[in-house]
């Protein structure tokens, strides 16, 4: 460059980095809860601001930072769902600007307690069964005939791990 009166001057070299991608941040957590509030976790750019939708409904917001091994960890725990099934995404935005959305999440909230319908019949009856439901739809029944023994047990069912059968 050259002043008003004649001096000149050669600048040193200066780089520049320009930032004009993002990679896509990831989501996971659990499928199916009776978490009303889950909480998401996944990865995106580190130092960008994670954005956690369903729709277009924002469940909260987070900074993508270093958490152990894991650059650009990031955790959000969503407000009060009601049950029901949700796509989330989530939207990472860094510090130029860029902008990218994950895959959609599924995830399902249900805090519906299954319930014992039954048992079945009047006294003196040979058989009488019992139907273990999960709102509509039922998980097993159970059919006792004649005075035998009956042994009960759960299995199948989303959420058969989530109780128990005792005596009472």
């Amino acid at each position: 460059s050259i002043d008003g009166v004649g001096n000149t001057a050669i600048s040193e070299n200066l780089n520049i980095s320009i930032d004009a991608t993002i990679a896509k941040p990831t989501t996971w957590g659990p499928l199916i809860t009776n978490d009303s509030s889950p909480t998401i976790t996944g990865q995106a750019e580190t130092g960008s601001t994670v954005t956690l939708t369903n729709g277009t409904d924002i469940l909260g917001t987070a900074i993508a930072n270093y958490w152990k091994e894991w650059s650009g960890a990031w955790s959000i725990t969503t407000e009060e769902l009601v049950d029901g099934d949700y796509n989330l995404t989530a939207n990472s935005t860094d510090a130029a600007g860029n902008s990218e959305t994950s895959n959609i999440f599924k995830i399902t909230i249900d805090t519906t307690s299954p319930y014992i319908q039954g048992p079945s019949g009047d006294s003196g009856d040979i058989s009488s069964s019992i139907s273990i439901e999960e709102g509509t739809t039922t998980v097993h029944t159970f059919t006792a005939i004649d005075d035998s023994l009956i042994t009960w047990d759960i299995n199948g069912g989303p959420d058969s791990a989530l109780f128990t059968i005792n005596s009472s």
